[in-house]
């Protein structure tokens, strides 16, 4: 599994994000301050964004690839979070 992870500010706030991706069986599991917001079983889907919210703030992760790479995006207001 890959994991990845965010620090986003929202309204003074700092949230961690993290996201476990099963990239060869495509689960995913996205938490934000260690609290399951997003618990996805097996999809084969090669491309996708999860909508969920932080704070009652619109945020997305887009998961994408072209091949054995693979991107990853944490969206917050449409505007893109730097992953560290």
């Amino acid at each position: 599994m890959a994991i990845k992870a965010w620090n986003v500010d929202i309204s003074g706030t700092r949230h961690y994000v993290e996201l476990d991706h099963g990239m060869m069986s495509g689960k995913r599991l996205i938490k934000v301050d260690d609290q399951v917001v997003i618990d996805e079983g097996m999809s084969m889907s090669w491309g996708h964004s999860i909508p969920f919210e932080i704070e009652d703030h619109p945020a997305e992760i887009e998961i994408s690839t072209a091949g054995f790479d693979w991107d990853y995006a944490l969206k917050v207001n449409n505007r893109v979070v730097q992953q560290f």
